[in-house]
């Protein structure tokens, strides 16, 4: 079920913007790139993600060894893994967030 509302936040979303992080969300859909709700872009949106598998866990941090470990980071109930999922968190977007994903227009202005 998560994973069902993840799949309609996400479509969402990409319909509404033109985001240079779109995924395929499958093969009927695909990315939705050139395909806008309004016609234009009505918001900004960019999304960076991990997938929780094994794979990917290690290529960002291979010293996370532990098997039953990595295989607990996407359990739903496991408030241990908290402090590992922010440091994958924090590399991830120390590899993926560019300062250009945030024009000038979002700056807050000045107190």
């Amino acid at each position: 079920m998560m994973e069902d509302v993840a799949t309609m936040q996400q479509t969402l979303l990409q319909w509404l913007s033109s985001s240079p992080t779109a995924r395929t969300i499958d093969r009927e859909v695909g990315d939705l790139r050139h395909d806008l709700l309004a016609g234009t872009p009505l918001l900004t949106y960019l999304r960076y993600d991990l997938e929780l598998a094994a794979e990917q866990v290690r290529a960002l941090a291979p010293e996370l060894r532990d098997d039953k470990l990595v295989s607990s980071l996407s359990e739903m109930d496991a408030p241990e893994n908290m402090n590992v999922l922010h440091q994958l968190g924090m590399r991830v977007g120390a590899r993926d967030v560019q300062a250009h994903d945030f024009p000038a227009h979002f700056d807050l202005p000045a107190a």
